[in-house]
């Protein structure tokens, strides 16, 4: 007979709240699946729960099996993020990835590092330079992609592999998945691109978080990586990424 509790290392994604007190959180768990379950007391101030359940936050969490939903009986922190929470840029950087990651996971679909990603990204948006912001969102969305199987190709055409040019003008379809050379334009639905955005956006795809927010990606190219990633999101996982559009609005003031 299944077992009908059962324990989860899982990310916060999304909070729906539920009555006066209660609350549905939606999370990854450590296999990257879907883990959905009834919060209760979670918004009393003085509540067992309280506090733990937040948005980016890691947790430990004790749950039991419920006939649509299960019920989140114990919640035990394992990683939060002060900036995240507590700085608006950063509250919108995370909020892209909980999004992306949010409407990509399955419950019965196990993806394993996309744990690790999501948990990586959250914990580089809360210690990145505030300018490096747009990056590191664009950084998740390109390596999410790549994970679950909607890989781009920003350094070789995605229709016969040759190479993008180094400096002037590229072009790009993100319906094909990338970068699209002369040749091929023709057959493909492209849009014309700066070269050395296509060199930025293969350099978030391939770097570490950490080397990402070492390198000196400049403003202007920094906020179109991250349009791109809005637009690829759009276009190759049906994910409208609403935050996004506030992260380009608190650059400006910075």
């Amino acid at each position: 007979m299944a077992s009908k509790t059962y324990s989860a290392e899982a990310l916060v994604l999304r909070k729906t709240n539920l009555g006066e007190s209660d609350m549905i959180v939606r999370m990854m768990d450590s296999q990257g699946r879907l883990l959905e379950g009834v919060a209760k007391g979670a918004r009393r101030p003085q509540g067992a729960l309280s506090g733990r359940l937040e948005l980016f936050n890691r947790v430990k969490v004790h749950c039991a099996k419920g006939r649509n939903l299960d019920v989140v009986k114990e919640a035990r922190l394992v990683r939060s993020g002060t900036r995240l929470h507590a700085d608006p840029a950063a509250t919108s950087a995370a909020s892209c990835v909980a999004e992306f990651a949010g409407r990509t996971i399955q419950p019965d679909l196990e993806v394993p590092r996309y744990f690790d990603l999501a948990d990586a990204a959250f914990a580089a948006i809360d210690s990145a330079y505030a300018s490096h912001l747009p990056a590191m969102v664009a950084a998740y969305v390109f390596k999410a992609s790549a994970m679950i199987g909607m890989r781009p190709s920003f350094s070789t055409c995605v229709l016969c592999g040759a190479k993008a040019p180094a400096s002037g003008r590229a072009r790009a379809s993100l319906l094909d998945g990338g970068f699209v050379c002369d040749a091929c334009a023709s057959s493909s639905d492209t849009a014309p691109v700066d070269a050395a955005l296509m060199a930025w956006a293969e350099c978030a795809l391939m770097s570490t978080f950490a080397e990402l927010d070492k390198a000196e990606v400049p403003e202007p190219l920094a906020i179109d990586l991250l349009h791109m990633a809005v637009q690829w999101a759009h276009v190759q996982a049906d994910v409208r990424l609403k935050s996004a559009s506030q992260l380009v609005a608190y650059m400006s003031v910075l």
